[in-house]
Order: structure tokens, then sequence, then C-alpha cells
């Protein structure tokens, strides 16, 4: 079956997005050093991990399109993500949030909606008889890259 292409383009600018944030970039210049080392990695390694799976996916979606149900998840992961940081709730940071970093987010927060809609959308006019089909990169690369982007996004936050 042909990609969808209009997942496989929120899912990748969804990515794009979240990539311009990376603590220490152009765009994230807030103070997170005053959260536990181990907590700050974690939600890092969380952010990577989006991201990472959405760039796999999303050209995955261009090629054929599969399981409606992965970026529907990722769609709620970039909700969760959004969410938190625009209502406070973490990671909380003594320095406020720039305009552009704002006007990022609010974009963010509006294509992972976008992107849950449009992957309901697509399970409800392609009914699969196991929505739980698997796509396990190969490329331990992309972890290698995965791991340079946590310890580089960890080090820029923490302040070290």
């Amino acid at each position: 079956m042909k990609g969808s292409l209009p997942v496989a383009v929120v899912l990748l600018t969804s990515a794009a997005f979240l990539t311009s944030l990376v603590p220490g970039g152009p765009i994230e210049d807030r103070d997170f050093s005053h959260i536990h080392g181990l907590i700050l990695t974690g939600f890092n390694l969380f952010l990577t991990l989006l991201v990472l799976a959405s760039l796999i996916l999303g050209v995955r979606w261009i090629r054929s399109s599969t399981s409606a149900l992965w970026p529907l998840l990722l769609g709620v992961g970039y909700l969760a993500v959004y969410l938190l940081d625009l209502l406070k709730l973490f990671p909380v940071s003594p320095t406020p949030m720039n305009q552009a970093l704002w006007t990022i987010e609010m974009a963010g927060l509006v294509l992972s909606i976008v992107l849950m809609v449009l992957s309901l959308l697509w399970a409800i006019n392609h009914p699969e008889p196991n929505a739980w089909d698997s796509y396990v990169p190969h490329w331990p690369w992309l972890l290698c890259i995965g791991g340079l982007v946590v310890a580089y996004a960890t080090y820029s936050a923490a302040g070290i």
C-alpha cells in the first residue's frame, strides 16, 4: 500500500521542531542545572528516542504505510512533552521561556494533535488485522548518534 504522505510530513516536521530545541542549541537557552542528572538524562533519552522513532517511521511511511498505532503513540509523546513544558510542570527552569521557544513549542503542540488525528483517520480508513506490527531499525549507528545527543543535551542542560 502506498505511503501516507501527510503522516510522514507531520512526523518529520515534528522531529525537526523538537530537534531544534536541544539544550545548548540555537533556541533552548534555559538553565536546567538544578535538575538531578539522572532525571535529566532520562528525559533527554525519551526526547531523543521520540525524534529518532519519528525520523525512521516518517521515512517508512513515505514508502509504505504501516500501523497507525505507532504515529499515534508518537503524537501522544509529543503532546505530553509540549504540555509538560508549556504548563510549567516539567522541566521547570528559573530562566523564562523565550519567544522563539514558545512559538516552536506551540507549533509542535498543534502538530502533535494533527499527527494523532491523521493517525486515527488512517486507522479508520485502513483497518489492520495486526496493529502492533513491529518495525525495529537495525541501524546501530542511530543508537550511537542518539547516545551522543543525549550526552550533549544533558551536558548543556546541566550547565556543566
